[in-house]
């Protein structure tokens, strides 16, 4: 799972050092603007931190349908979801949080280690890109 997080900037992902649960967020200076790790309690949570340890988001599976992923904001307010396309299997459909489709990702047909973001309007708008090296997937925009 990618975290949908600062979507306003590149940014790439790399293991915490000294925390294994840990993955810091860079932007693409290499400077930590925040970091998402597995929740504590909750092993089926994802919380995503800024750089001063405040969460700001948290991804969660959909607990009536196990194909939708539920993105909420730091007071537990439902922000957007994300579900795999009922016709297209290389698609995932993101929605806001009224169930209404605001874009979607799609695995590139000639790179499998890229995943494109387009808007409601098929107006690709970013990619995700996965690092040969470090195998962290960095996000991009256009």
């Amino acid at each position: 799972m990618i975290p949908r997080v600062l979507q306003a900037q590149d940014y790439k992902n790399q293991q915490d050092p000294f925390d294994k649960e840990k993955v810091n967020i860079l932007d693409s200076n290499g400077n930590k603007i925040g970091y998402y790790k597995v929740d504590v309690f909750d092993k089926s949570k994802i919380n995503v931190y800024d750089s001063q340890g405040r969460l700001v988001q948290t991804i969660k599976n959909d607990a009536f349908d196990k194909d939708k992923t539920n993105t909420y904001d730091q007071n537990g307010n439902k922000q957007s979801s994300s579900k795999q396309d009922a016709f297209n299997s290389n698609r995932e459909n993101i929605t806001d949080k009224y169930g209404n489709i605001v874009g979607y990702r799609e695995i590139d047909a000639f790179d499998k280690n890229r995943i494109n973001v387009y808007n409601k309007n098929g107006t690709k708008i970013g990619y995700y890109k996965k690092n040969n090296i470090s195998g962290n997937w960095e996000y991009f925009t256009l």
